[in-house]
């Protein structure tokens, strides 16, 4: 299998396959086999009581779901917020009354 993401058979492709990318998040590059990575793409968060993570849509029958940050220590998330202009992530923390 000479494609980096997913093959499909093809059997008009003189090579009776070609290779495909998912959709909005990577794109087919110029030798019609390798899947690059979309620039700014919008990866949503994922929240649970006290851990956040990145949702990965290009992750097909994998684990879709990337811990956010290792070394954040958070104990009851209350809310967030995404800051633009700092392109940061703010959490409230409301067992520890932090930010």
């Amino acid at each position: 299998n000479r494609c980096s993401y997913l093959c499909l058979l093809s059997p008009s492709s003189p090579s009776g396959y070609t290779c495909a990318c998912p959709f909005g998040v990577m794109v087919l590059a110029s030798d019609l086999h390798t899947c690059l990575d979309l620039k700014n793409v919008t990866r949503p968060v994922i929240v649970s009581d006290n851990q956040m993570y990145w949702f990965s849509p290009h992750k097909i029958g994998q684990n879709n779901l990337e811990l956010w940050r290792n070394n954040l220590i958070l104990h009851k998330i209350g809310d967030l917020d995404y800051d633009p202009a700092q392109d940061a992530v703010v959490v409230s923390d409301v067992l520890d009354n932090t930010i």
